[in-house]
């Protein structure tokens, strides 16, 4: 016996799930080719990679993920001087 689930409910889910992945995958894409390095003169270095890899969420080997940062981990001491960043 098989049974076959249609109607308007079912298919407002899917297109809401359908909608949800694309809206996903969108940003991703968007924001997974651009790096942004901040060096230590102050100066900010863009990289825009062009290759065609692409990386998803189910497959996190290879990247690097930081949550929290604390520049008093690696501030040598005579180093509080402010940065002009204009």
């Amino acid at each position: 016996m098989v049974l076959v689930v249609s109607g308007p409910e079912v298919l407002l889910q899917r297109r809401c799930r359908m909608q949800r992945t694309v809206r996903e995958r969108a940003l991703q894409n968007a924001f997974s080719a651009v790096l942004l390095i901040l060096t230590g003169e102050g100066k900010v270095m863009v990289e825009v990679s062009q290759t065609s890899d692409q990386i998803s969420p189910e497959q996190p080997e290879g990247l690097l993920q930081v949550n929290e940062f604390s520049w008093g981990e690696f501030a040598a001491e005579g180093e509080d001087e402010e940065w002009n960043l204009t």
